[in-house]
């Protein structure tokens, strides 16, 4: 009887459910951490490499110290972005000027790439599909028509341009304006979108 005893006992033990609100199947279920945003490769993307993405997500999580581990020291300066007052950092490369406003937390709100080394953006360009604006752009230079195509969704504005010289040659890219995704008002409205003063970067 005893055996007998212990055998209905180990069936029982072995047919009973598991507990699935025990805490280890619980720890097991969560759902992985998001994967956090590598500045630096981010920036040396679009800055140095000159690598065209189909989204700036992520930019606003760039630091100064991010920054100047790719691009080294920096201009430093105070203007105004959007109403508000904001400082920034200027790097020259090349023909490139860069520069990145900073938000009073520290982290990037918008990247100006002036002459990017982005090379044939047509493709790119054609890629992105149609803007949410378009409108004159902050960017300027002589003999050429530029205006800002504004991919608000996607964080970014880039400045096309029409050469006015003869013969004519391919629209190019003049400018990226980086930031997180929005809002094409919020856009003008916190990052300066239309700003005369940023539409005079960078000759201020």
């Amino acid at each position: 009887m005893m055996r007998i005893a212990l055998a209905l006992s180990f069936v029982a033990l072995a047919c009973s459910p598991r507990d699935e609100a025990s805490p280890k199947a619980a720890m097991t279920s969560r759902p992985a951490p998001t994967t956090p945003i590598d500045c630096r490769a981010l920036l040396t993307a679009w800055v140095v490499e000159g690598t065209l993405a189909d989204s700036a997500h992520g930019i606003g999580q760039c630091t100064a110290a991010d920054a100047t581990a790719v691009l080294g020291d920096g201009e430093a300066g105070h203007g105004r972005l959007g109403g508000t007052g904001r400082d920034w950092t200027r790097w020259q490369r090349g023909e490139a000027t860069v520069r990145a406003f900073w938000g009073a937390d520290g982290h990037a709100l918008l990247v100006v790439i002036d002459r990017p080394s982005a090379g044939d953006a047509s493709a790119w360009r054609a890629r992105l599909g149609e803007p949410e604006a378009t409108w004159p752009s902050r960017t300027k230079r002589m003999d050429w028509t530029i205006k800002d195509h504004v991919f608000a969704a996607r964080g970014i504005t880039a400045s096309i341009g029409e050469s006015l010289l003869e013969p004519p040659v391919a629209p190019s890219l003049q400018a990226l304006y980086l930031y997180e995704p929005t809002t094409v008002d919020a856009y003008v409205s916190d990052l300066g979108g239309k700003d005369e003063w940023t539409r005079k970067f960078p000759l201020r």
